[in-house]
């Protein structure tokens, strides 16, 4: 239980970083999954 836990807050805490640190880094993260996303929709439809 104890290293799911420290697992968790390791992850949320380099969550926090990367958010606080690079917001313009998230923002391009995002658009790049809404597009990767949109392919895949793309995708299936075409198929």
């Amino acid at each position: 239980m104890g290293l799911i836990s420290s697992f968790f807050n390791d992850l949320f805490s380099l969550v926090k970083d990367v958010f606080l640190a690079r917001k313009d880094s998230i923002s391009f993260l995002v658009r790049h999954f809404y597009f990767v996303l949109m392919n895949k929709s793309y995708l299936k439809q075409t198929f």
